[in-house]
């Protein structure tokens, strides 16, 4: 079950990166502004991934410990 769990997460930050391609952010003002949020998505699941990473590296495979 906690392989299940680790390989869900993974597989939905990923999922996260194409989010912005899937529903493309879009408005009629401000193209400024949607240049800023693709910039600001794809940052944030960035740090997420690295701190997901770090995670996983820090702790070894906690999934499997019991």
């Amino acid at each position: 079950m906690k392989i299940v769990l680790l390989f869900m997460v993974t597989i939905m930050i990923f999922f996260l990166y194409f989010v912005p391609l899937i529903w493309s952010f879009t408005t009629e003002w401000n193209h400024d502004f949607v240049g800023f949020a693709y910039t600001f998505w794809y940052v944030m699941v960035f740090i997420l991934t690295i701190g997901w990473t770090d995670i996983v590296k820090k702790h070894g495979c906690w999934f499997f410990q019991k």
